[in-house]
């Protein structure tokens, strides 16, 4: 049953299509329109769901919205009187829409169509439906609905047909409203049945009833355009013809795009699975560069027909083969079914669908978008109703543009921002550095940036550092983490340019890291200055950064200073130096040669060790093999005390990365020292917690920074 009633809804909208547009001067043309649509629809089902296991059915058909954009282009070409013309402006927009879905599906760009907001590809949509609802008022009334009031207040004969019409299609969304699944089909009964009770009443024949324009001119047999038909119309179509038609190919190319799209997506929420648009998007490009080369018009999956289908519980492929049977049994007798179907009943289905696509993408989302979102879809549709379908496409992607813009600038592009007094490099120095550094940390400024830094977002970039210039006074040293961004356009560049000329107004320089290869690569091929001697400077890791600008500010240290000791960093922590010498007499001085590791990752140990000489790593274990240096720790730096204090495993390998001068306290002579002299005991505890507050605090700072 869902297969025929998806069946009988197929014909009946490509009886209303075809007589769209072929109506009129075209009539010769239905017969090869009908055959086309439906064989059309019946091959793209069956090639779009060839070799799927299905839990539900899947129907493709010929569409209403690119016709109803081919509209204008259909009028221009009816003038030469060749349904030839049509067939080869159908053909030609099927072909082109079909090699753009192939294209899109084969490199996977559908992301790109996807790119476009919401509010525009509703409004699309939107514009497609009312344009289609005008197009068909159009077939049965040349005039606006200002004139049909007129000859309605009048009770002229010419008002008849639209009103039918109109009053058709509101028995069809009365019909759907009350009988969701099947409204259609028994609106489509009730018209036919009462259309054919009122001739039989008064008596009304069928040639009384064509000339007064009840029922379309009648066909009869297909006439397949010739050569010379074909080589006619090509004559005809001059250059001011094709800049006028083009341009509406192309509209609808796109939205065919959209509507393919925005199909498969209603297709999966109705079905409840996920649906391989890359597959659909191939298998319904194969279909219309083949169906488009005979003249047909362009198809795709329809997400309406698989939502009846679904909800009238069908399963498996049995609605899909009787869908198709119907329609092939159909073909023959196309041209009769079209002869007896009224007027009315044909532009009453395609007012009741445009109305229907314009009450799903504008009115129903009158509560579900923003104002302003719900404005622009609104806005898409006036464009269209105005000044055509390519304008109302142009002004969707200039609108889609800029909301990207837009949104996208909205996105901080500073991460965080610190300075040495929170953030350091991985290199822990001892006390009389690490109290320098951090009296002379506000002079140097870490600015940690992520995304994707265009025109939208740069400009930001620029008043960030204008602020922390203008703020500190005395900033010699701007860092910027590129590590989160992913590329930088031209205007990116031209804004780091401003921030160089900023910069060297203050005396600052700014140094780029971690930039990934495409940003380094742009960069470079800059007109930017880069180098030692330059303002703008690059480092391959913002640690190497902070590494060198830190070195840098300690060579402003008397030499005492500069150069640590465990002596210098035991007596600012104890403040004694007599104290200093117990505590250093108590530890073993140790000689370290270069790649010795001291504490073993994993080992169960509380041995610390005071760096009087040297450094040492602290390398972590990855489970590929390799390792990675979590810090470096510099003379007077205390390493080992974390697993001391709180007799956990050793969680990296801590080995000298030079040779060194240690002073090791093992786990036992800790005990002994803490049993036999409480006093030295204190001391020694109050260096291990001074080191662990100090690291604390700095972890603190820096989670503090970054939220």
């Amino acid at each position: 049953m869902a297969g025929a009633i998806a069946g009988v809804d197929n014909i009946s909208r490509t009886v209303a299509l075809t007589a769209f547009i072929f109506g009129g001067a075209l009539s010769a043309g239905v017969p090869l329109a009908l055959v086309l649509f439906l064989v059309t629809n019946v091959l793209a089902t069956c090639v779009y769901v060839a070799g799927r296991a299905l839990p539900a059915p899947l129907f493709s058909s010929v569409q209403n919205a690119p016709v109803a954009v081919l509209y204008p282009a259909t009028l221009t070409l009816s003038a030469t009187g060749e349904p030839t013309a049509i067939f080869l402006l159908l053909g030609a927009t099927a072909v082109a829409s079909g090699l753009a879905m192939t294209a899109i599906g084969f490199f996977d760009l559908g992301r790109f169509v996807r790119l476009v907001p919401y509010p525009v590809a509703a409004g699309f949509l939107a514009a497609v439906g009312a344009l289609l609802a005008r197009s068909a008022f159009g077939l049965v009334y040349p005039g606006n609905l200002a004139d049909l009031a007129a000859d309605i207040a009048e009770q002229s004969p010419e008002a008849l047909l639209p009103m039918l019409s109109i009053g058709f299609a509101i028995v069809l969304g009365l019909s759907v409203w009350l009988f969701r699944n099947t409204g259609v089909i028994l609106a489509l009964i009730i018209g036919l049945a009462g259309t054919y009770g009122v001739f039989s009443l008064h008596g009304i024949d069928l040639a009384a009833a064509r000339d007064m324009g009840l029922l379309q001119p009648r066909v009869s047999g297909i006439v397949l355009p010739s050569a010379e038909d074909l080589s006619t119309v090509v004559a005809q179509l001059d250059q001011n013809m094709l800049q006028d038609i083009l341009p509406i190919v192309g509209a609808a190319t796109v939205i065919s795009l959209f509507g393919i799209m925005l199909n498969s997506a209603g297709a999966e929420l109705i079905l409840d699975r996920d649906i391989d648009s890359r597959h659909g998007l191939v298998r319904a490009g194969a279909v219309n560069i083949l169906t488009g080369a005979a003249g047909s018009t362009i198809s795709y999956l329809s997400a309406s027909t698989t939502a009846m289908s679904q909800q009238l519980g069908s399963l498996g492929r049995a609605p899909i083969w009787s869908m198709c049977a119907l329609t092939v049994v159909a073909i023959p007798f196309a041209s009769d079914i079209y002869n007896f179907v009224p007027t009315f009943v044909s532009a009453g289905l395609l007012l009741f669908i445009g109305a229907s696509i314009v009450k799903v993408w504008v009115l129903d989302q009158f509560g579900r978008l923003g104002r302003a979102d719900w404005l622009l879809s609104l806005t898409i549709v006036v464009v269209s109703i105005l000044f055509g379908m390519v304008t109302a496409i142009g002004v969707g992607v200039v609108a889609a543009s800029v909301i990207f813009a837009v949104l996208y600038a909205r996105l901080p592009v500073i991460r965080s921002t610190s300075d040495l007094r929170t953030r350091r490099s991985r290199v822990d120095r001892g006390p009389a550095q690490t109290a320098f550094l951090d009296a002379h940390g506000d002079e140097v400024a870490i600015v940690s940036l992520q995304g994707f830094l265009f025109f939208g977002t740069a400009m930001y970039l620029t008043a960030h550092i204008r602020g922390l210039l203008e703020k500190s006074g005395k900033i010699h040293t701007v860092i910027l983490d590129f590590r989160r961004v992913s590329r930088v356009d031209a205007s990116a560049i031209a804004t780091i340019r401003r921030i160089e000329l900023l910069a060297g107004s203050y005396g600052t320089r700014v140094v780029l890291s971690e930039m990934n290869h495409e940003t380094n690569r742009d960069i470079r091929r800059s007109y930017l200055s880069l180098g030692p001697n330059h303002i703008l400077q690059t480092a391959r890791t913002t640690d190497e950064a902070l590494e060198a600008v830190e070195v840098e500010m300690l060579s402003r240290l008397e030499d005492k200073e500069r150069h640590e000791s465990a002596t210098s960093a035991l007596d600012r922590i104890t403040g004694d130096p007599a104290v200093t010498k117990r505590i250093l007499m108590k530890m073993s001085r140790e000689q370290v040669a270069k790649g010795t590791r001291l504490i073993t990752q994993g080992h169960q140990s509380g041995d610390i060790y005071l760096i009087d000489e040297g450094r040492l790593s602290v390398l972590l274990n990855l489970p590929d093999g390799g390792t990675l240096r979590l810090r470096t720790m510099a003379e007077g730096s205390l390493v080992g005390e974390v697993a001391s204090y709180a007799g956990l495993k050793r969680t990296a390998d801590v080995v000298a990365e030079t040779d060194a001068v240690v002073y090791h306290a093992s786990t036992e002579r800790i005990a002994a020292i803490t049993g036999e002299d409480p006093v030295l005991a204190a001391a020694l505890h109050r260096m291990v917690a001074a080191t662990l507050a100090d690291k604390l605090d700095r972890t603190n700072k820096l989670l503090g920074d970054a939220e």
